[in-house]
């Protein structure tokens, strides 16, 4: 010890035949290593027979202590009869914390953000029998903990403890903010338990309430031969509260673990687990009926699972083994009713059962993985049918310079493959995305540096009708004749490939022929998708194109509609740039462009420019000769971003016959719409008319609505809208938005 600035005081000092007796009035010093001691004083005295120490403080910049202790030496021996009796208490702040214990507490210094590590505690007996009549933990506002009970030969392997305690958090927000995100702890949570230790044997058990719901545990080990045996018992209990990012429903359910080894690389491990799980669901996925057991034995893992709720009616059996080396895995089972509505959120009540089988084999030296599997007796049901489909059969199999992921059922094939490993592969498309998103932000994007990110994978994908897919997607509503895409994206290359799909069907929809191409050069990336309705049976026949171009910082993106006499509806584009303010500016083209069959002139120094901060300013105006026009003028100063769009004389008639399988109606359109937007939220106005309105065959007559959406308190807005008809009103609606719970009118 070096220690500086150095000041005692003692009030008295005797030593008589081996008992001395200290009265302390004050001591500090200053250690070189930045300890520090501000104030001690306090009574001891010792002899040969007693250690008793009255009063004594203890106090620095960030910690104190005090105690009173009467122990007789006699009580710190095996065998010994004397009587401790020991009270003390006191806080100690991270610095302190640090010098004391050093990078040793370095992850539990910022629980001590809130406060102090704070300690109270009255100890009695002796060492073979040590009782604690009280003892308190608080840590900050981090939690409190409180334990009562005794403990016996403590000096002895023969140990024992017999020990009560209740934990609570201190104050949750703060325990929530050193938590992962999206965890929270309640203001309801309790701990409460009974802890018991008799030589290397552990008992533990302990309740976890929360709001109406607990978690029971039950567990005991064995610190010699490394047994255990672990219970969970969960009833009602909110799980949702701890995970609030997460659609978890209050779990019920039971749980065991017990097994011996704690090294699962050894022969000797055995270990058996169980749960069955009576009530949970995760969002719309009901999770209940499930019963899942599984049994470890000389590295040979075997697991049941049997579920029995509305989402998953199956009975599955798995095996598998595992080495240093590697791993291999069989799973087979029966589907018996799987309702599809619930993974897709449909309303059409469909359902599938099949068979399954899979083989799964890994080898950590080489870094190779396969997956294979067959799902036979696959069938569809609906209401009005059922549809036996094919068999399904896949494999992906990876490894330092492959990757292979095939699928084939009936005629529906797919097949990824590439030179590298799949690990690559992911790599390479999170670099993509994190480049694109760098770009942007610097306002300035390089093909060629994204080419380089490519993950070297071909892709390819046939479909006709006679397979699963097809006829899943026929019982949405969706039919084809047939489907072909190839894809390839290589670093010398880039990204090419082609999209086709045959009598594309949905509702009274039909395309006959759809296409989608894509290219790169090292000039441009360059796109071209056209929908095109030639047969004789289509009773509505015509051509849609639209074709873009992606250069380094710049876009270009036109689209035509063409009608069966090759009539242009629509001949509409759109051109964009980054700016060196990265701003993201957009032109339409060409000056005379065609909506609706209508030619409409735009003004050669249209713009809409959208900033980093999403603020937008604009100068759009088309007009026809018919005077039906379009004007977007937005403006910005300083946080106030003002934007109007103006429609006038749109004839809905022309609208629609660009358009084939619209309802048909008439009439004239024209309104203006108001939005201002300010420093995180916008108020918005409007008024719509429609003039000689005609649906079909129906004379509706002239309509006008009015809306009104204005702020209110923070996070709230006002709602208005009332709807006339021929100068009478017929609907208003009132209302209030909140943006709570992702918006909620």
């Amino acid at each position: 010890l070096h220690l500086s600035r150095m000041a005692l005081s003692v009030d008295s000092l005797r030593d008589i035949r081996g008992s001395l007796d200290l009265s302390l009035r004050h001591l500090s010093f200053r250690e070189s290593y930045g300890a520090q001691m501000s104030d001690a004083r306090g009574h001891v005295h010792y002899d040969s027979t007693l250690v008793r120490i009255s009063k004594l403080a203890l106090r620095t910049p960030d910690a104190h202590f005090h105690c009173d202790a009467n122990v007789p030496l006699s009580a710190l021996s095996e065998g010994g009869h004397g009587q401790m009796d020991v009270n003390c208490s006191g806080s100690m702040g991270a610095r302190d914390l640090r010098l004391l214990a050093g990078k040793s507490v370095e992850s539990f210094l910022p629980y001590c953000q809130s406060g102090p590590l704070e300690v109270e505690a009255h100890v009695q007996g002796n060492v073979d029998r040590l009782r604690i009549p009280s003892a308190q933990l608080r840590l900050g506002k981090a939690l409190n903990l409180d334990i009562e009970g005794e403990v016996k030969h403590v000096l002895s392997d023969r140990r024992q403890a017999d020990l009560r305690y209740h934990l609570k958090p201190g104050h949750p927000p703060f325990l929530s903010s050193l938590l992962p995100a999206g965890v929270h702890i309640p203001h309801s949570l309790f701990l409460a338990g009974h802890f018991s230790m008799e030589g290397s044997r552990l008992h533990l058990t302990s309740s976890l309430s929360a709001g109406h719901g607990r978690m029971e545990i039950q567990g005991r080990m064995g610190l010699e031969n490394e047994t255990y045996d672990l219970r969970l018992r969960f009833r009602q209990f909110p799980l949702g509260i701890y995970l609030p990012e997460m659609p978890l429903s209050p779990l019920t359910a039971d749980m065991h673990l017990e097994g011996m080894g704690f090294d699962f690389q050894s022969l000797r491990t055995r270990l058996s687990a169980s749960a069955h799980i009576q009530q949970f669901s995760y969002g719309s996925w009901p999770l209940d009926s499930l019963q899942m057991d599984a049994r470890l034995a000389g590295r040979q893992l075997t697991a049941s699972v049997f579920s029995g709720n509305a989402w998953l009616k199956a009975a599955l059996e798995a095996e598998g083994a595992y080495s240093p080396q590697g791993f291999s895995a069989r799973l087979k089972g029966n589907v018996e009713d799987m309702s599809i509505d619930v993974l897709t959120g449909n309303d059409k009540d469909a359902h599938l059962s099949t068979e399954l089988r899979i083989i799964a084999s890994a080898s950590s030296e080489a870094h190779q993985m396969e997956v294979k599997g067959l799902f036979e007796h696959l069938h569809l049901i609906t209401p009005t049918q059922g549809i036996p489909a094919d068999s399904i059969g896949f494999l992906f199999s990876t490894s330092d310079d492959h990757t292979l992921a095939a699928l084939r059922s009936g005629d529906f094939k797919l097949r990824l493959q590439s030179e590298r490993s799949w690990d690559v592969i992911l790599q390479c498309v999170n670099g993509f995305v994190d480049a694109v998103v760098q770009q942007v932000k610097e306002g300035q994007v390089n093909q060629e540096i994204l080419k380089t990110f490519m993950p070297g994978v071909a892709f390819t994908l046939q479909s006709g009708r006679r397979n699963p897919v097809a006829q899943l997607l026929k019982i949405y509503g969706y039919t084809f004749d047939n489907a072909r895409m190839d894809l390839k994206a290589y670093p010398e290359t880039g990204l090419n490939g082609q999209l086709e799909v045959a009598s594309l069907r949905t509702g009274n929809l039909l395309l006959d022929k759809t296409t989608a191409i894509i290219t790169q050069d090292t000039s441009a990336l360059q796109l071209h998708c056209a929908v095109e309705n030639t047969s004789r049976k289509n009773p509505n026949k015509f051509k849609v194109y639209l074709d873009g171009s992606f250069m380094d910082g710049a876009l270009s993106l036109e689209s035509r509609f063409k009608d069966a006499k090759g009539k242009d509806g629509i001949h509409f584009g759109l051109k964009g740039e980054m700016t060196p303010q990265h701003c993201f500016s957009l032109h339409v083209f060409p000056e005379t462009s065609v909506i609706a069959y209508r030619k409409f002139k735009v003004n050669t120094d249209n713009y809409i420019t959208i900033s980093p901060d999403l603020q937008l300013e604009a100068n759009v105006d088309l007009l026809a000769d018919d005077m039906t026009g379009l004007k977007i003028n937005a403006e910005r100063a300083d946080s106030v971003n003002d934007i109007t769009v103006s429609l006038s004389h749109v004839n809905i008639e022309e609208l629609c016959s660009v358009f084939p399988y619209l309802p048909r109606m008439s009439g004239f359109l024209g309104g203006d719409f108001h939005v201002i937007r300010q420093q995180g939220s916008f108020s918005a106005s409007g008024a719509l008319e429609i003039s000689r309105f005609h649906y079909g065959t129906y004379d509706m007559g002239d309509f006008n609505t009015e809306l009104v959406f204005l702020p209110e308190a923070a996070g709230s807005y006002h709602l208005n809208a009332l709807v006339s008809c021929d100068g009478q009103s017929v609907a208003e609606v009132d209302g209030l938005y909140t943006d709570s719970l992702d918006g909620r009118i």
